[in-house]
C-alpha cells in the first residue's frame, strides 16, 4: 500500500543492489527469503508510475498508484573497491547469514561492526567509516571460524577479507586497547600478564 497510495515513490538504493535481468532479482529475494522471512505477497515489481491496459486493451499512465516513481542510486564507498581484493562484498544482500552464524555476533552483539553486524559488517565499516573505527567494532575480535562464508548465499570470502584488514591495520599500528596493554606489557615486564616478575615470582611462592 505505501507504494501505491502516494503520488511519488521514491527509491534509494546502493549501486550494488542492480542486478542484470529480473531472473537475477527473483534470485536475490529467493536468498534473502531463507534469512529474513520475506514473504513473497509483499513483494512488489516496479517498473515506473502506475498504468493499465485493461480499458479498451489501451494503457493508461499513470492509473492506481504513483505519478511519479524515482530512483536515487548510492555510491558512497561502493565503486572505490571495484577491481580489489575485497570487490566480492558488493555481492552482499544484507541477509543477516553471516550475522546469525556467527559465534562472535551472539557473545557481542553491542559489537562486530557498526553499520552494519557481523563479519560482513567489519569489511563494510572499514570502507564506510576508515580502518580505525572497524578495529573499534571488533576487527581483531573474528575467530575466522569460516562460518559466515559457508552460511552466505553469496559465497562472499569474509575471512580472507578480514585477515587482509587485519594485516592493514597492524601495519598501520591499529590495535584494540586490550592488545596495546599487552604488547605495553610485553615491553616493560617481559611477559603479556602486566605484572613485573619479581611481583608474579612473590605470588607464586606465597
Amino acid at each position: 500500500m505505501i507504494t501505491r497510495l502516494p503520488e511519488k515513490h521514491i527509491t534509494i538504493a546502493g549501486i550494488d543492489k542492480i542486478v542484470p535481468t529480473l531472473k537475477d532479482a527473483l534470485h536475490v529475494i529467493e536468498s534473502a527469503e531463507m534469512f529474513l522471512g520475506v514473504i513473497g505477497t509483499y513483494i512488489s515489481f516496479i517498473r515506473g508510475p502506475s498504468r493499465t491496459g485493461d480499458v479498451q486493451g489501451i494503457t493508461t499512465i499513470p492509473m492506481h498508484g504513483a505519478k511519479e516513481v524515482h530512483l536515487v542510486l548510492v555510491d558512497d564507498w561502493r565503486s572505490k573497491i571495484i577491481g580489489s581484493d575485497f570487490e566480492d562484498i558488493l555481492y552482499c544482500m544484507n541477509c543477516s547469514g553471516c550475522f546469525f552464524s556467527c559465534p562472535i555476533s551472539f557473545e557481542a552483539v553491542i559489537s562486530f561492526g557498526k553499520a552494519f553486524k557481523g563479519g560482513v559488517g567489519i569489511v563494510k565499516t572499514a570502507f564506510m567509516y576508515g580502518l580505525e573505527e572497524a578495529v573499534a567494532a571488533g576487527l581483531f575480535m573474528c575467530t575466522e571460524c569460516g562460518s559466515c562464508k559457508q552460511n552466505c548465499p553469496g559465497e562472499i570470502d569474509i575471512p580472507s577479507m578480514i585477515e587482509k584488514l587485519r594485516v592493514e591495520a597492524i601495519e598501520k599500528g591499529l590495535v584494540m586497547p586490550p592488545h596495546e596493554a599487552i604488547v605495553k606489557s610485553i615491553k616493560e615486564n617481559n611477559n603479556p600478564l602486566e605484572r613485573p616478575k619479581e611481583e608474579r615470582q612473590a605470588w607464586f611462592e606465597s
